[in-house]
């Protein structure tokens, strides 16, 4: 799958490609895979970085939660509980990244696959 992030200039550029590579060392069943990082240009909406990554059926955490939403449906608490056991499992960011870098939890929540993979 790519995901382009759509950056305003250099800075923002080479942050997005500096996390991109972190996140490619990470080697998790519980976090999606990151295989490869590239520079983009779309014409209408300007440069990218691009992110090819395991495909993922059930979509991220962020999909999940906004397709449950606009079904006006609840989510099951065993569902939930799966997730937090889930989120629990995943490594921390490598500790080469200095603590006000660090992932907003929001966004290792987004990494993290939503597809039923079996507990352990």
């Amino acid at each position: 799958m790519l995901k382009q992030i759509f950056c305003a200039g250099l800075p923002e550029t080479n942050r997005a490609i500096e996390e991109a590579m972190m996140l490619s060392r990470l080697k998790h069943p519980r976090v999606v895979s990151y295989s490869e990082v590239f520079l983009g240009n779309d014409p209408k909406r300007g440069n990218y970085v691009g992110i090819i990554m395991e495909f993922c059926a059930g979509g991220d955490l962020y999909q999940m939660l906004c397709k449950q939403r606009n079904k006006r449906k609840p989510i099951s608490v065993r569902r939930i509980r799966m997730w937090i056991l889930q989120m629990a499992e995943a490594p921390p960011p490598p500790v080469t990244v200095p603590p006000a870098a660090a992932r907003p939890v929001h966004q290792i929540i987004e990494m993290i696959s939503c597809h039923d993979r079996p507990l352990r």
